[in-house]
């Protein structure tokens, strides 16, 4: 086993509700159908052109168009290589057991390391996933040493860190609806945004290896109007969020935990700058153009309420969301919208980055 550093135990316990891992579905289960109404379910087109209904979460095609064959593509990457795979932000561990099985079939002596701040979900992965190294850790200061990493791995992670801001200038007014509370947070020294964590992903993984980040983007923008685009799938999508938090046990949304839970979609060239000032070479990157992935009202409630506990208004509030969006939010200013089902149904573009950390020089 490689020596990568402490297991995480002992550090400041996750401040992530347990309500997540209670109620949700697991990743396995979302996307089983062919409906937009089904969270997770999305229209992919196959690289001979045909489309097909596939899982986002659970296919083990999408994730080795995703993931694996990035991976592969690289030079260093060869049959026996003996790899630490780190899946960062991981949950449940599904799309780490899928990509470890992938490049275990290549000829690959994988150790697969699951790095996460939720206890509960990396002991699920621990019990159902018995080939998977769970590690308790935050992602902007992981328990593994520097240069360890061989490949790193991360999916719907990168969301839920906000974007960097200049806190000179005024705060964005696309910002989720409890402004006072995010201002508040983002008026703390030492907030955590996507670039603090990609400088720590540079560190620990290692010199000439790769790097691949999947997340909900946002659609590409050259100017500061195009932008707007970026701002309102944040704004829409961080609107459902407060419905949903409004709905759990404690009623209200908890200022310690409020940005955490905030949908923070940043553009791939966007991302690629951040990752490119935090050292990586990008050698590959943009919206993932073959998943046509969309949310509607119902989709929604099936994810985040599956056992239909949330009252009526809270139903009703995501559904005049989804409804008003046409109005609210022009196509060309940032929401994609398609009727399904005689229902507004909003595109939620997906970007992948495939970064490479430089070889290191003889002065290094």
């Amino acid at each position: 086993m490689s020596e990568l550093g402490q297991s995480g135990q002992g550090q400041e316990e996750s401040k992530i509700s347990s309500y997540e891992g209670e109620q949700y579905l697991p990743y396995a289960e979302l996307g089983q159908g062919e409906d937009f109404d089904i969270f997770g379910s999305v229209v992919v087109t196959n690289e001979d052109g045909t489309k097909e209904w596939k899982s986002y979460y659970g296919n083990q095609a999408v994730t080795k168009r995703l993931f694996t064959d990035p991976i592969l593509a690289q030079a260093d990457i060869q049959e026996d290589s003996q790899v630490v795979l780190v899946d960062f932000g991981g949950g449940d561990g599904i799309m780490l057991e899928q990509v470890n099985d992938q490049l275990s079939q290549k000829g690959l002596n994988v150790e697969p390391i699951l790095l996460d701040m939720d206890e509960k979900k990396l002991e699920q992965a621990k019990q159902n996933r018995p080939n998977i190294r769970p590690i308790v850790g935050d992602l902007a200061k992981m328990p593994l040493l520097e240069n360890s990493v061989d490949i790193g791995i991360s999916r719907m992670a990168m969301q839920y860190l906000p974007r960097p801001f200049d806190r000179t200038e005024p705060l964005p007014k696309w910002l989720p609806v409890n402004y006072a509370i995010v201002r508040k947070q983002f008026e703390k020294d030492g907030y955590i945004n996507q670039y603090d964590v990609l400088k720590e992903m540079y560190r620990v993984v290692k010199p000439d290896h790769t790097l691949v980040l999947v997340w909900p983007g946002a659609y590409k923008y050259a100017t500061e109007e195009e932008k707007k685009r970026s701002d309102n799938i944040s704004f829409f999508w961080n609107r459902i969020t407060a419905a949903k938090e409004l709905s759990q046990p404690h009623g209200r949304l908890m200022d310690e935990d409020f940005v955490s839970l905030e949908r923070w979609f940043t553009a791939g060239e966007e991302m690629a700058q951040f990752a490119q000032k935090a050292g990586f070479d990008v050698e590959d990157g943009g919206e993932v153009d073959w998943i046509e992935y969309r949310i509607t009202a119902k989709s929604v409630q099936n994810r985040f309420d599956p056992k239909g506990t949330w009252s009526d208004n809270i139903r009703q509030y995501i559904e005049e969301d989804f409804e008003t969006a046409d109005s609210k939010y022009q196509r060309g200013e940032g929401l994609d919208i398609i009727k399904w089902h005689d229902k507004n149904a909003v595109r939620l573009p997906i970007s992948r980055l495939v970064l490479r950390k430089p070889k290191l020089t003889n002065n290094e």
